[in-house]
């Protein structure tokens, strides 16, 4: 093990030459308290460098892709066909990578010369506590870095990130395919599942001596169990109560019971009452579209149920009552300004005319045609629908 004179001599060549390779910080975060005491020693001496990979990246994308995957015009399905599992030294390694590169932003965000708000916004985006976000032990970094610096070095944590979440794309697919009976299509299930490979990559602690494979599993179904007892049904039943059912049928299986389970067994067995029980059944039976289609002629439900013109039956039924409540309120007008609406607006199967047209009917002049008109729709406005009430002429 490399001495601290040695490690630091080294960290200063590499910074001469600006920029940090990742073998030689591998070589310092190897050593026993690099993420602990020696840690703002270490991030004094590597300052505001970015780091780069100075070998080849570990290796996440195989060379050869399995025939199953290969030929797949899904890219994501190539990708994951491609993909190999790091092993165990490989996924210690670069968490030990993304936790540096994770307290080295926080240093650099407390220390920076950027607004409160952007301080703020990249302390959200790595989820630092706020008991932490201004009592960060140590020395204090060198210099004060401006939002650019803030930005390059999270785009390099998110790198490091990325780079453990992608190697363990595959994971997904394998557990997400246990979960395809449960009428959630295969894409929403990926996307759920990726959510939660996001989030064990940031909680992983590699001290723990756990396979991240492992412990992001756990993360993973949390994520699609959730989303299936949210998406799977019209009408969300909780997830207590589901779990609930699932050990009611298990129990009843065991007793060599074949028939399905009904709200009264469900009470007997869990001790519910038997009006919840009824309508937690009622809710499980399931909700069915009306306007999905049969399997005989195409047709939607609804038309075997009401008839095809119920839509249009509806319509008229509208129009009709429409046309009663405006004739009612006609009614309650003079016979003159009756005559005047019913022409200028073509009702009670009359065309519509124009204002001298009304004039020579009504033996009138046009302008006193307009001022019946206006005085007509102004008392309609006052009436309302209710033909009891009078109207002054």
């Amino acid at each position: 093990m490399a001495t601290w004179r040695q490690v630091k001599a080294q960290i200063a060549a590499a910074r001469e030459q600006g920029r940090v390779p990742y073998s030689l910080l591998d070589v310092v975060l190897e050593r026993r308290h690099a993420l602990g005491r020696e840690l703002p020693r270490i991030l004094v001496e590597c300052g505001q460098a970015p780091l780069f990979d100075d070998r080849l990246r570990t290796r996440i994308l195989g060379r050869d892709a399995r025939e199953a995957g290969a030929n797949s015009p899904s890219p994501l399905r190539r990708f994951v066909a491609r993909a190999r599992f790091l092993q165990r030294a490989e996924e210690v390694r670069l968490a030990r990578r993304i936790e540096f590169a994770r307290r080295r932003l926080e240093r650099m965000i407390v220390s920076s010369n950027a607004p409160g708000e952007v301080r703020e916004r990249f302390f959200d985006r790595i989820e630092t506590p706020d008991v932490a976000r201004g009592a960060l032990p140590g020395l204090p970094l060198p210099g004060a870095p401006d939002e650019q610096t803030l930005r390059d070095r999270f785009e390099e944590y998110i790198r490091l990130r990325n780079d453990l979440i992608e190697a363990n794309l595959p994971l997904i697919g394998r557990i997400a395919a246990r979960y395809r009976t449960y009428g959630i299509p295969d894409c929403d299930l990926i996307q759920h599942g990726s959510l939660g490979l996001i989030r064990a990559a940031d909680k992983f602690d590699w001290r723990k001596n756990v396979r991240f494979r492992t412990y992001a599993e756990w993360w993973i179904r949390q994520a699609i169990e959730r989303a299936t007892d949210t998406d799977r049904d019209v009408i969300h039943i909780p997830r207590p109560v589901r779990q609930k059912i699932s050990r009611a049928r298990l129990a009843r299986r065991a007793q060599g019971h074949d028939e399905p389970l009904d709200s009264r067994r469900f009470s007997d067995m869990m001790g519910v009452e038997r009006g919840a029980a009824a309508r937690i059944f009622s809710v499980k039976s399931g909700i069915a579209s009306l306007e999905r289609t049969g399997l005989d002629d195409g047709r939607p439900i609804k038309d075997d149920l009401v008839g095809p013109d119920l839509a249009g039956r509806e319509e008229l039924e509208e129009i009709e009552h429409l046309r009663s409540r405006l004739d009612g309120m006609i009614l309650q007008l003079p016979e003159r300004e009756q005559r005047v609406i019913n022409l200028r607006y073509g009702l009670g199967g009359l065309p519509p005319h124009t204002l001298e047209q009304v004039g020579e009917i009504l033996r009138i002049s046009r302008e006193r045609v307009r001022q019946l008109q206006l005085r007509a729709i102004g008392h309609l406005k006052v009436a309302g629908p209710d033909p009891r009430v009078a109207v002054e002429t």
